[in-house]
C-alpha cells in the first residue's frame, strides 16, 4: 500500500491534502482500495453539503455491498471530482492524484488536524492497519466466510470482494465507523 505524500490521513481511511486557497481535497487511501477490490459505484456528497469529521460522506458500492466512508474534515463541500465519480476505477488506480473524490472548505482545520496523521506517523499507522486487516480477514476465513486461498497465503487485494455481507458489516465497524473517531 502507498501513502499520500504531504497529505493528512484520517483513521476512517480517508486522506486530505490542503490546497493553497484554503480548500482541502479528499479521497480514500490506497490500503482501503486494495482490500475492497473493484467498485461499481462511487457516490460523493453534493457541492454545498455540510460535512462533519467522522460522519458518513462517501458511498462505495460493489454489487449489493455498500461501504460509507467518513468525512476526514468538517466543512462545506466545494467541488466533486466528476471523473472519479463517473469512473470508480480511477479512485483505485490513482487514489492520491486524479482519483480524489471531493474538495471541502474546512470550518475548523486546526481542530480536525488533531484527529489525523501525517508523514511517518501515517505510514506507521497504515502498516499497522494492513496487519490488522490481514488478521481480520484470516479470522473471517476461519469462520467460514470464504474459502482459504490456495497455499494458505492471503492476498488482501480484493479480499472483501470474496467475503459475505457479515464480513463487510464487521469490517465497517472495526475499520471505518469507530465511534471515538467522530468529533
Amino acid at each position: 500500500h502507498r501513502i499520500a505524500p504531504g497529505a493528512f490521513h484520517h483513521r476512517g481511511h480517508m486522506w486530505v491534502h490542503w490546497q493553497p486557497g484554503g480548500d482541502a481535497v479528499a479521497g480514500a487511501n490506497d490500503l482501503l482500495h486494495q482490500v475492497i477490490g473493484p467498485l461499481d459505484e462511487v457516490r460523493a456528497p453534493e457541492p454545498g453539503a455540510a460535512l462533519r469529521q467522522g460522519e458518513k460522506a462517501v458511498m462505495l458500492r460493489q454489487g449489493e455491498k455498500v461501504l460509507f466512508l467518513t468525512a476526514p474534515v468538517t466543512g462545506t463541500v466545494s467541488e466533486v471530482n466528476a471523473d472519479a465519480v463517473g469512473d470508480p476505477d480511477l479512485i483505485k488506480q490513482d487514489p492520491y492524484g486524479k482519483g480524489w473524490i471531493f474538495a471541502v472548505r474546512p470550518h475548523r482545520p486546526e481542530e480536525d488536524i488533531h484527529h489525523m496523521m501525517l508523514g511517518d506517523r501515517a505510514a506507521r499507522w497504515l502498516d499497522r492497519e494492513a496487519r490488522r486487516i490481514r488478521f481480520f480477514l484470516l479470522e473471517r476465513i476461519r469462520h467460514g466466510d470464504a474459502a482459504a486461498p490456495d497455499g494458505g497465503a492471503l492476498d488482501v487485494n480484493g479480499a472483501l470482494e470474496r467475503m459475505g455481507e457479515e464480513t463487510w458489516v464487521l469490517f465497517k465497524d472495526q475499520f471505518i465507523y469507530q465511534e471515538e473517531w467522530r468529533r
